[in-house]
């Protein structure tokens, strides 16, 4: 899948968070490998490049987004090419369970205190300090760009969400940080985001490619005639 939708559903009148992702892989020079992953000079570092395509937060109601989000997922370009996650931790099964019988196919969300990633009947279990981690390297790495034409409002709502998460990432008291953040009110952006990164990291991951040079006509080799 090129695509990622991510979507934070708010309680009753909280905003509803949204962000569309467009996954292109980049390669880094050999040099850069070396310089920033720590690699041979004969290696290569395939990685995903994010761009962020559509971001939108809104307030309005479970049947209204969900009309919404099955017209914006008919476009062409999205239609088998992306992949639908919602954070189920707040909303709940049954909200997913309206999603599918209104046509749509949401991958659950269920965001815990735990430490590895699992399964349940309705999505997946993932750690909180997994989706920090995923979005923080994401960030360190400069692996998210965001495309041009993005709603001014809704951008800076989203880079003041940067800024806070930030600023609680870096904070010494690790754990604490952890269990503070979402207690904003408005963070939707950052954990659709989160998400997001979290999937396209663990489903394309950071690559190495190792090169080894071929033997070429002019390399001297004095067993290849039998000598």
């Amino acid at each position: 899948m090129d695509f990622v939708f991510s979507q934070d559903l708010g309680k009753l009148a909280d905003y509803h968070g949204q962000v569309l992702i467009q996954t292109k892989l980049q390669v880094k020079s050999r040099m850069e490998a070396v310089r920033q992953w720590g690699l041979d000079g004969d290696a290569e570092v395939m990685w995903p490049k994010m761009v962020v395509r559509w971001i939108n937060r809104k307030q309005c109601s479970y049947p209204d987004l969900i009309e919404e989000t099955k017209i914006r997922l008919s476009d062409p370009i999205l239609v088998n090419n992306v992949i639908h996650l919602v954070d189920a931790t707040g909303v709940g099964v049954p909200t997913i369970d309206f999603m599918r019988e209104s046509g749509l196919n949401p991958l659950g969300i269920w965001i815990t205190g735990g430490s590895q990633a699992g399964t349940n009947t309705t999505g997946l279990t993932v750690p909180k300090v997994e989706l920090i981690n995923a979005l923080q390297l994401a960030l360190d790495s400069n692996m998210i760009e965001f495309a041009q034409g993005l709603k001014e409002e809704t951008l800076k709502q989203l880079l003041h969400e940067f800024s806070t998460f930030k600023e609680k990432k870096t904070q010494k008291t690790g754990a604490k940080t952890y269990e503070a953040w979402r207690e904003s009110d408005h963070d939707d952006l950052i954990l659709a985001l989160a998400m997001a990164v979290w999937w396209i990291l663990r489903t394309v991951g950071i690559n190495t490619i190792q090169h080894r040079r071929l033997q070429t006509e002019n390399d001297y080799d004095p067993l290849r005639n039998g000598l």
